[in-house]
């Protein structure tokens, strides 16, 4: 004897009982639906982390404005790293590179006791995507380290 049932035998099988008619349909409509579903994960996320790896404070800020290579405060995407911390941001590749191909990461020189910004630009990087991608979304400062 063979252990598997086919459509018609499950059927021959429940047919004589209405309790067993209706739950064989309710499961066959549930595996249906199930197997027509459309998973949609939505758009692609990213997380850019910066890696502070110096013994200062720095303030990192990520502008749109390239060419033009000056700095900006007013930018929205801005962080306070401590020294020797890793801190990110969430985003949709698309819509942060829809302002600009390309991105810049500036890292200032940041005074903790007083709450402002230092004198100095510590670095400035730019990135398009596929520069992002080869570094894995990571901006390191100081990039040798």
């Amino acid at each position: 004897m063979k252990n598997y049932v086919t459509m018609t035998g499950l059927w021959y099988t429940l047919k004589n009982d209405n309790m067993k008619k209706t739950l064989f349909i309710i499961c066959l409509g549930f595996m249906l639906s199930a197997s027509t579903c459309y998973d949609d994960e939505g758009p692609e996320t990213r997380i850019l982390k910066f890696e502070n790896k110096s013994d200062q404070w720095a303030f990192v800020s990520v502008c749109f404005n390239y060419p033009d290579t000056n700095f900006y405060v007013s930018d929205y995407y801005i962080y306070y790293l401590k020294p020797q911390k890793t801190d990110g941001m969430q985003f949709e590749p698309d819509e942060l590179f829809e302002r600009n191909k390309v991105l810049q990461v500036f890292f200032v020189s940041f005074i903790p006791e007083e709450g402002m910004l230092g004198d100095s630009i510590l670095a400035r990087y730019e990135f398009t995507r596929a520069a992002l991608d080869r570094c894995d979304w990571t901006v390191v400062y100081p990039s040798g380290k």
